[in-house]
């Protein structure tokens, strides 16, 4: 699937780079800790301009501190990290903080994508688990029908709802898709894909889009989901090329 109408940063390392964030504190509090040796008595015997620059120093690193940092990051990343034990929480947390953060994409892109790895590992350690990848497979379609709304379109973000979204859709398809009760579920999934993008072609007419998914129903009805999917996406990849 080709997503050529936008330019998406990878946030595969977003973890990582979350993880070292309490740190920065640290690092930018450092000034404070000084302080503290020295004895903030000693303020006092300073004069009057030492004061007010001692002073300024303090608010600066502080705010510093707060903006290197984020604290709303920091008391995420400690909220699912250090407070949530359960992998299955975990998962949920993320795709929470992703819906919370959908105004940003790069926060939106990176929780998503944890999101959904999570799931993938929860489904691989016990396959009963399906109903988690169907709920993320809800939750990021749901995100990428909020996102086509916006003006002008985010396709950072609507990018990475649809990114994510595939690879839950490939997982359940390829690997738990066993008998004709599972192919109608999926069937039903392709459904709600192809009637968003007709919704979105009322207002967006588009030959070349209608033209995919009138193939992409057919592949539908003989139970080829996988394929249906990726005609669906390049109908939309048709749409929201055209969208400014």
């Amino acid at each position: 699937m080709s997503y050529a109408f936008c330019d998406l940063v990878d946030p595969r390392d977003r973890a990582d780079r979350q993880a070292l964030e309490p740190s920065a504190v640290l690092f930018h509090a450092r000034p404070f800790f000084l302080l503290a040796a020295f004895g903030f008595d000693s303020i006092g015997h300073m004069g009057r301009m030492k004061r007010t620059i001692t002073i300024l120093i303090i608010a600066g690193v502080a705010v510093s501190a707060l903006a290197a940092a984020r604290s709303e990051q920091v008391s995420e990343w400690v909220s699912v990290n250090l407070f949530t034990v359960s992998t299955k929480a975990k998962q949920e947390k993320y795709l929470k903080l992703a819906q919370k953060h959908i105004a940003d994409p790069a926060e939106f892109a990176g929780y998503l994508q944890q999101a959904e790895h999570i799931a993938e590992v929860i489904l691989y350690l016990d396959g009963g688990q399906v109903a988690v990848a169907e709920r993320f497979e809800e939750a990021s379609r749901d995100a990428e029908r909020t996102l086509s709304k916006q003006r002008p379109l985010p396709y950072d973000a609507l990018a990475a709802a649809r990114i994510e979204n595939e690879k839950m859709f490939r997982y359940m398809a390829l690997k738990y898709q066993f008998n004709q009760a599972d192919i109608r579920k999926h069937q039903s999934i392709i459904e709600k894909h192809i009637v968003m993008a007709e919704v979105f072609m009322d207002s967006n007419p588009n030959t070349k889009a209608a033209g995919f998914l009138i193939e992409a129903k057919k592949f539908q009805a003989a139970g080829l989901n996988i394929e249906a999917y990726e005609l669906v996406s390049k109908a939309k990849d048709a749409i929201y090329s055209q969208v400014r």
